[in-house]
């Protein structure tokens, strides 16, 4: 247990990433991720393996990712009865989270898209039309801190441009380069977060590859880049809190975080011993563990609203939750039409993914 840190992230992923970047500059920072490091190694090319997977790189990768423990926390709605084609059933949807450096932008399907305008004006309006955070401001914001890379689809199949084609004649709908906004309609291909046909995630695009390496334990450690320091396989218990003297000791600050050590499963290592980090005098703890993660840890370490063990009321947490919802259209095409399915099926769609088609 230290007080060396300035800033404490929990969450490696697109928005820890970032965070980490910038924060990095003004201050000690350690961040935190409960899954493993995207450090390929010679044990991972074996199959069953506890080390991460290389698939994690390769744009057609995530068709395997989304399935691996390693690199999936396997989350999934509660079951639902549902009725369908006349019969009664139940239906169980899995909601995949990458628990890896990068997080879900590691196992994700690579597209490029900003928010929803509507929303981000939204947010404007609960926050008294300050002008912060519409979407005018929020774009010009993302534009600052990006510089990032994405480029256009390297897979084109017969199929996709022909149905691209009907849409346009039949449905009149204009065609489109790029989706910059989630409320726009239109037909083509999106933009995706590769480099050269290699994945780009947030971890690999803000945080500088040669900061980091694998130590004896086999957790990353900074090696060099002097305030940023990554501890992967690193599971939060919970926030450590005191009494803030400032104002009296009547309110709570929190002032590090408790976590165990676990494997790439998310196994917790045999001796089970919780370790603490303290912040320094004055830093902060943020939580970028995701829209599952984030209010899980809240809510394990009693904050939150309605709870006989909540320690801090903060009403909100563990609710609201807004998914970015779509519709897929399920089509049978013709024998011997090139589809995504039996590109992947097939020794031609391995070999596609290695080289980024």
């Amino acid at each position: 247990m230290s007080a060396k840190y300035q800033y404490i992230i929990v969450g490696a992923g697109t928005a820890g990433s970032l965070l980490a970047s910038r924060l990095s500059k003004f201050g000690r920072v350690l961040l935190i991720e409960a899954g493993g490091s995207n450090i390929i190694t010679p044990a991972s090319l074996f199959p069953f393996s506890s080390a991460m997977t290389p698939w994690l790189h390769i744009p057609l990768g995530y068709l395997f990712t989304m399935n691996d423990k390693r690199t999936n926390w396997g989350f999934s709605t509660v079951i639902k009865e549902i009725f369908k084609d006349g019969k009664e059933g139940e239906r169980r949807i899995n909601y995949p989270r990458g628990k890896v450096l990068g997080g879900s932008g590691s196992i994700n399907g690579m597209i490029y898209q900003l928010g929803n305008s509507g929303d981000y004006d939204s947010w404007d309006v609960e926050c008294g039309r300050s002008g912060k955070w519409n979407a005018q401001t929020m774009r010009e914001a993302v534009g600052r801190l990006e510089g990032w890379r994405k480029e256009e689809q390297r897979l084109k199949w017969d199929v996709l441009d022909g149905f691209k084609t009907a849409v346009e004649k039949v449905k009149g709908v204009g065609g489109r380069d790029e989706f910059v906004d989630s409320n726009v309609e239109g037909v083509g291909y999106f933009k995706v977060n590769q480099d050269k046909g290699r994945r780009v995630s947030s971890f690999q695009h803000f945080v500088d590859g040669d900061w980091w390496g694998i130590n004896d334990k086999g957790n990353v450690r900074v090696f060099e880049g002097g305030n940023l320091e990554i501890r992967t396989n690193a599971m939060v218990k919970g926030l450590v809190f005191e009494d803030d003297l400032e104002c009296g000791g009547d309110r709570k600050k929190v002032v590090g975080i408790d976590y165990w050590n676990t494997d790439n499963f998310g196994e917790v290592e045999n001796d089970g011993d919780v370790r603490r980090e303290i912040l320094g005098s004055g830093g902060e703890v943020i939580l970028s563990a995701g829209a599952i993660g984030s209010p899980k840890i809240l809510q394990c370490s009693g904050v939150g609203s309605g709870r006989d063990d909540d320690r801090v009321e903060l009403p909100g947490v563990g609710m609201n939750l807004h998914d970015h919802l779509q519709l897929r259209s399920v089509f049978k095409v013709k024998e011997g039409t090139r589809t995504l399915n039996r590109d992947r099926n097939g020794m031609t769609g391995s070999l596609g993914g290695i080289v980024g088609i």
